[in-house]
């Protein structure tokens, strides 16, 4: 069999031949990400100086550290989305991760969160509101070479490495077809968000506005109140309701964070309450009860481990392949939860 040149090994690797010299050469610093993906590609090529590569991997470099960039670990969601994280890369070979959790959807404690992590991290993932200082901070790691991976929620910024995350118009469909099964006979209905900047949220709202405007029922939607990904906050906004609607507040959906807030209120309503219908997407302890109880009536849940494996496969794969420009996007599906399949 022919051997293989460098321009060849060049092309099947998708990196460029100054990186292949370097690796041959041990002049300069690439990643040992790379490396290894020249490696193998070398060995199913039949390159012909495959062991100069692999001495170059044996001689030792830093493993490949993942980024992660979360809300507040005092919302169970994102800190089960952190432990899972680091016990999946745990179990990887040469390869660690490190978590950023930011205590609110502000766009400069989430620029700082990504300049802190792009010290040491060959690539992040981002689970972050949309602001122009957002798209900023990912051009310049972009520039830098380390790609920043959009988690749970999209940006809009043209150089994120790609996206993680399910379909939030199918999700807020849903939510409204469920609710015009619950409440076939219209009425009030209340949408919740975390912050009107996360597009997974506007994506929600506004299709789910616009299935019940289809609906044959008249719904009155109220303009959404926003938690601020807070629960403390979201338990007033929801006292507030009851008590400015009371009885003619048929619905409720919840598109972002505080579900457990909104539990509370509830739960403190007690039986002289409203019977609302109620649709959220986080799955924590707390609702995971409620919708046994009959406190939530549906969960559509994002698959928390199924994102982090996902993320982390891409993140592998765009360090393996730096001078791939082509951006990853894996869609994936959520679950769909009531009090008999939870």
């Amino acid at each position: 069999m022919k051997r293989a040149t460098i321009a060849d090994l060049a092309r099947e690797s998708n990196v460029s031949k100054s990186t292949i010299d370097r690796i041959l050469s041990g002049r300069g610093s690439v990643k040992s990400t790379t490396v290894e993906h020249v490696l193998a590609v070398a060995e199913r090529i039949n390159f012909h100086a495959t062991g100069a590569i692999r001495t170059q991997l044996n001689d030792g470099t830093e493993p490949r550290v993942l980024g992660f960039v979360l809300n507040a670990r005092e919302r169970g969601f994102y800190r089960d989305l952190a432990e899972h994280a680091l016990r999946r890369v745990a179990r990887q070979p040469r390869m660690r991760a490190v978590v950023r959790h930011v205590p609110s959807p502000d766009p400069d404690l989430m620029v700082s969160a990504l300049m802190e992590l792009a010290q040491e991290c060959d690539a992040i993932a981002c689970a972050s509101v949309d602001d122009p200082v957002i798209s900023e901070a990912i051009s310049e790691l972009a520039s830098r070479g380390i790609p920043v991976f959009a988690l749970i929620t999209d940006l809009s910024a043209p150089e994120r490495a790609g996206f993680v995350g399910a379909n939030e118009w199918q999700l807020g469909r849903s939510a409204g077809w469920f609710m015009s099964l619950l409440a076939p006979e219209g009425g009030t209905i209340a949408v919740l968000d975390g912050s009107h900047r996360y597009t997974s949220q506007q994506s929600q709202n506004v299709s789910f506005r616009a299935f019940l405007n289809g609906a044959p029922a008249q719904y009155r939607i109220l303009d959404s109140r926003s938690t601020q990904e807070n629960d403390g906050m979201a338990q007033r906004i929801m006292t507030e309701l009851l008590e400015e609607y009371g009885a003619d507040l048929t619905g409720l959906f919840v598109t972002g964070g505080g579900i457990d807030g909104v539990i509370a209120a509830l739960e403190a309503a007690g039986p002289r309450g409203p019977r609302l219908r109620v649709i959220a997407n986080e799955l924590t302890e707390r609702s995971r009860s409620a919708l046994r109880r009959g406190l939530i009536d549906v969960l559509l849940v994002h698959p928390v481990q199924d994102m982090i494996d996902a993320s982390i496969d891409v993140m592998d794969e765009a360090i393996r392949a730096p001078d791939n420009a082509r951006q990853i996007q894996r869609t994936l599906p959520f679950r769909i939860m009531i009090s008999e399949s939870c």
